[in-house]
């Protein structure tokens, strides 16, 4: 079993479509091997020619020369294009634009032009330089820095048949092993001049790691000999990439350099010159690319003149154009034609290869590919329709009615899509002659304000008749009634608007003011989110509905905590161009809740304190921000952007699955395409302290948010008394964390009291032993622990200005403040009114095991019920490190809705009692379960201050990284499985294994760290308890105390 912190990623992938498409051609003959081949269609002709032209790439013979493939939309140009790259091979560069972004890349349409020609442009070197090759041992990364943009720094190591060795990892080292995938087992060559890190393989020693490899895994030797030698490599880096790496302002003058993306003339004057040397010396050869054009007559006669003289230059590559358009405009001209809107003399350069329209048997060809590739079964009717709609009006809109009918015959319980889902789909999804049609008929309604005809009888003719018609293979032989009758009034009707429109005048027209139609008086017509761009959502004063902007948003994200941002990171990584918003009720950036009930106390700097930033065990200063506001777009949020859209202090009040819409409190109206519902909880309160006096509110708080801390701060003084009331995670910890913070900052003159109804701090969860103990440690830093004991009654006490409380026991406590931390309730009150299923036995909103509510609509964080596959029982966890596993998920089966993964990961959490006392759990964590302890006497390094992981880095495990853990050579002496102690022992660290129907199914591990990994291991592969020693010998536990006297069904050795 191996464990790194680096991120894992399957050596071999599946590849998409577009990337299994080649040319189907033979690889000596040129000639097409069949009609369809390599997932390529028809097109013979044009292929053979594309493969002629790869052959003259290949054999360096056509740089500086064209390609214009020219054809009808839908027939292949594209894919003509992509099998081009896919027969060129990964070593040749292949870049794909379209003619319209040189008008939008923030830069000169020649410099853009110019960059994505020397993108096209290779240069293959061959040098000798000293690298580190071995095989990857372990790797120790700084996730949370990584993904905050902090300086990360790591450990890697390394070693060969004959040695091993540790290295320092800086920045930049730590994001070229993440960008490249490495993880332990992979034999790795880093370049010590550049760093630049290629991935050799899996080493053989690997091999039996997993089950199944990837076809494409490929296994190597562990090097013999050194870690460093000299050795010759040969790499491929395109012109554009050296332009950039010579380009970037160094040092001082970079701050104030203004970076535009441009790239001077005479830098690549001088790069032109040093890779002419190179050539020459043998060092280096040209590999000329493909630079691929698409919609290329979208370009102005600027472009055109440019790109003419790049091609009789040296270091240019083949260019190929696609266009479907026939004589046009030459853009940039006021009305010169020609063909294709190139100019002639630039287009008598160009090779032009024809695309034609597919024939029948090709269209049902492809819309039969396209099936399997979404794993859609069509009936023969269903293809013979598929097939006649793309004959008829466009194979694009037949594949796009595949999966939108598999959806259909889906609802109706059928695994096979047939005509009648056929049909619904295309009554569903307009292609776009009927949407033109319809979209002309709501803007004549909107004019005559419905006082001529009604919609909805003209709709249900057009639609029913020309179904009809089109069924029946020809043309419409004639309309019903309805339909008739509506074509004679626009007959008569249409002039009239125009008249209308034509002598229109603002303001009253014969006493009555031109108005908006609203909404409601529109019913009939269909109701979508692109015609729907206004809402009526309260009245005015004269009775009349205000109209407000619809805000849309392909990603909406339903609270501002963990969860939201993890799943934002995630949708961010897979779509990097999306469009997201994220709606938080609180008035700050996402931010980590953990520090608010431990680093942030242990500040000796208020100022720190104030600002939100923590001194973590090494001295090192951190946010508690993921992000700072400038993250986000705060400001302008009506329009999509590119960072994502943050509404702060706004929250939720209503849902409408069907419709798509969020509604917020200020009545805005938020569209959304995928939702996700990570609204978190709200911290539970006493009953005895609610019916309490006004006074006693005053003096009473939670504990959740950075305002909550920022009150408790406020609270505490010297000579004051707060008094925490609950024994868990929470409790405890800011029972410990206040005790320490009255020593540093009021020399101890801050009483804590803590009291709960259990007998031990955490005893919902530790065993009964370890809970005792924990109550001691808490006890020792300086908390009056009060176990067994419940509220009775609180009252007010004008004369001292105190809060008391009456417990159970007959004791009476008298405190300057109370902090009430006894759980949360998760807030399920937006999914409730929406209609979702709720868990009413553990709370929480329904979900299944892809963290899917409803269709479209996802949950995540600690507001959800989900079914947990690895253990087979449904949970609602509380943590941190589930909110961020659970967001990512959801993300990522928002993205790939159609590929949705299980949530399978065992979640984890940690607590720290002070610097010295530090807690990791995963799994099932139950303290009714019967348990088993393996202990150890600690050293000064087992703790959260000494660990070799500092509690960043636990922090940087829970947003993702694998913990590793290291080698331990040492001999282990583990006694016999005998029962827990009677009396107090010093348990220094330890192991806590949780037992359901003798199965592992939960582990504790106390100042033991790095384990994470190892844990989650033994939790999925089912482990039993009659393999208790073999696992606890993987735990590196050196040293077990003295059997103790039995106790209940606890174990502890």
């Amino acid at each position: 079993m191996t464990s790194s912190n680096a991120v894992q990623v399957p050596e071999g992938r599946e590849l998409t479509r577009l990337e299994r498409i080649g040319l189907g051609l033979d690889s000596k003959t040129l000639e097409v091997v069949a009609g369809t081949a390599d997932g390529m269609v028809g097109q013979k002709a044009a292929r053979k020619a594309s493969g002629m032209i790869v052959k003259l790439v290949q054999q360096g013979k056509i740089s500086g020369k064209g390609v214009l493939i020219a054809g009808q939309p839908g027939t292949g140009k594209t894919a003509l294009a992509l099998g081009m790259s896919q027969a060129l091979g990964a070593d040749v560069p292949f870049t794909m634009m379209t003619g319209s972004e040189v008008f939008s890349l923030g830069m000169s349409k020649t410099e853009g032009l110019t960059q994505a020609l020397r993108r096209s442009m290779g240069v293959r070197i061959r040098e000798e330089c000293e690298v580190i090759e071995g095989e990857v041992v372990e790797i120790i990364i700084d996730r949370e820095a990584l993904m905050t943009k902090a300086t990360a720094k790591g450990k890697l190591t390394i070693k060969t048949t004959d040695m091993e060795t540790v290295y320092e990892l800086g920045q930049r080292m730590v994001e070229a092993l993440n960008k490249e995938r490495v993880g332990p087992g992979d034999v790795i060559s880093i370049d010590k001049a550049n760093g630049r890190i290629m991935k050799l393989g899996r080493s053989y020693t690997r091999a039996r790691d997993f089950d199944a490899m990837g076809g494409e895994t490929k296994f190597v030797a562990c090097p013999e000999g050194e870690l460093q030698i000299r050795k010759e490599t040969i790499h491929t880096v395109t012109m554009h990439e050296i332009d950039v790496i010579n380009s970037r302002t160094q040092g001082f003058l970079a701050l104030f350099s203004g970076e535009t993306g441009e790239i001077k003339p005479e830098v690549r004057d001088q790069i032109n010159s040093r890779i002419a040397e190179w050539r020459e010396s043998g060092k280096a050869e040209l590999v000329p690319g493909v630079l691929f054009i698409d919609e290329a007559h979208m370009l102005d006669l600027e472009c055109f003149s440019f790109l003419n003289r790049a091609m009789e230059e040296e270091y240019a590559p083949l260019i190929v154009m696609a266009t479907n358009r026939g004589v046009s405009r030459i853009r940039g001209t006021h009305d010169s034609k020609s063909p294709h809107g190139i100019p002639v003399d630039f287009l008598d350069r160009l090779l032009i290869i024809s695309t034609t329209a597919y024939s029948p048997e090709e269209i049902r060809e492809i819309v039969t590919i396209r099936a399997e590739e979404e794993d859609v079964k069509l009936s023969e009717d269903a293809l013979a329709e598929l097939q006649r709609i793309g004959s008829d009006i466009t194979l694009r809109y037949a594949m796009q009615l595949v999966a939108t009918s598999n959806l259909i015959a889906a609802r109706r319980k059928s695994s096979t899509v047939d005509v009648c889902d056929i049909q619904r789909a295309y009554s569903l999804f307009l292609d776009e002659s009927r949407s033109a049609q319809q979209l002309n008929i709501k803007v004549m309604l909107q004019y005559l304000g419905r006082g001529v005809f009604s919609a909805k009888p003209f709709f249900s003719g057009i639609s029913r008749n020309s179904w009809k018609s089109y069924h029946a293979g020809g043309k419409s032989k004639g309309w019903s009634s309805e339909g008739m009758w509506a074509i004679g009034a626009m007959t008569f009707t249409i002039p009239a608007i125009f008249w209308i429109y034509n002598h229109r005048v603002r303001g009253p027209v014969h006493g009555h003011e031109l108005k908006e139609v609203v909404v409601e008086n529109l019913q009939q017509i269909p109701r979508d989110l692109g015609s729907m761009e206004r809402r009526p959502l309260s009245q005015n004063n004269d009775g009349s509905k205000p109209l407000v902007p619809l805000i849309k948003a392909k990603y909406l994200l339903v609270g501002g905590g963990t969860a939201s941002f993890s799943a934002m990171e995630e949708i961010r990584r897979l779509e990097p161009d999306a469009d997201i918003m994220i709606i938080s009720e609180e008035r700050h950036a996402p931010y980590l809740r953990p520090p608010l009930s431990k680093e942030l106390w242990f500040n000796a700097d208020l100022k720190d304190t104030n600002n939100l930033r923590f001194t973590d065990w090494h001295g090192e200063q951190k946010p508690i921000f993921f992000q700072n506001e400038e993250f986000f777009e705060t400001k302008n949020i009506e329009a999509p952007h590119m960072k994502t859209r943050l509404v702060l202090g706004r929250k939720a009040i209503e849902l409408d699955v069907q419709a798509k819409l969020v509604t917020l409190d200020d009545g805005t109206a938020v569209a959304y395409e995928k939702v996700l519902l990570a609204t978190g909880g709200r911290p539970k309160m006493l009953a005895t302290i609610v019916e309490s006096p006004t006074e006693v509110h005053r003096h009473v708080s939670t504990f959740r948010t950075v305002d909550d801390f920022f009150r408790l701060q406020s609270a505490l003084g010297p000579d004051k008394h707060v008094v925490v009331v609950g024994g868990g995670f929470l409790g405890s910890e800011l029972a410990v964390a206040l005790a320490q913070y009255s020593k540093s900052h009021f020399s101890g003159n801050l009483q804590i009291s803590q009291f709960f109804p259990e007998d031990g701090n955490m005893s919902l969860v530790f065993p009964r032993y370890l809970s005792r103990w924990t109550m001691s440690r808490v006890k020792r830093a300086g908390v009056k622990v009060i176990p067994n004991t419940q509220l009775g009654s609180v009252v007010w006490d004008a004369a001292q200005d105190k809060v008391v409380l009456n417990l159970d026991n007959g004791a009476q406590l008298k405190a300057d403040h109370v902090l009430v931390a006894i759980g949360i309730e998760p807030n399920v009150e937006l999914a409730s009114r929406a209609g979702l299923e709720l868990d009413h036995e553990r709370g929480g909103i329904l979900t299944n095991a892809e963290l899917q509510a409803r269709s479209d609509v996802f949950a995540a964080g600690d507001a959800i019920s989900f079914h947990d596959s690895s253990l087979g029982i449904r949970r609602r966890v509380e943590h941190y490190d589930h909110s961020v596993l659970s967001g990512k998920l959801a993300g990522a089966n928002m993205v790939d809705s159609q590929h949705a993964k299980p949530y399978a990961v065992q979640s984890m959490f940690w607590s720290d009692l002070g610097p010295e006392v530090g807690y990791e759990a995963v799994g099932l964590i139950d303290s009714r379960l019967t348990t088993v302890g393996v202990w150890a006497e600690a050293t000064s390094e087992d703790s959260p201050r000494a660990a070799d992981l500092d509690p960043s880095d636990i922090r940087a495990q829970a947003i993702g990284a694998i913990t590793s853990r290291k080698a331990d050579t040492s001999e282990h002496k583990v006694s016999s499985v005998i029962p827990s102690p009677s009396g107090e022992k010093a348990y220094g660290k330890g192991v806590v294994f949780y037992v359901k129907d003798r199965r592992i199914v939960g582990m504790v591990m106390f100042n033991l760290f790095n384990r994470l990994s190892l844990a989650r291991e033994i939790i999925q592969e089912e482990r039993t308890v009659e393999e208790l020693q073999t696992m606890v010998e993987l735990f590196n536990i050196n040293e077990t105390l003295k059997p103790p006297s039995p106790s209940n069904s606890e174990s502890e050795s």
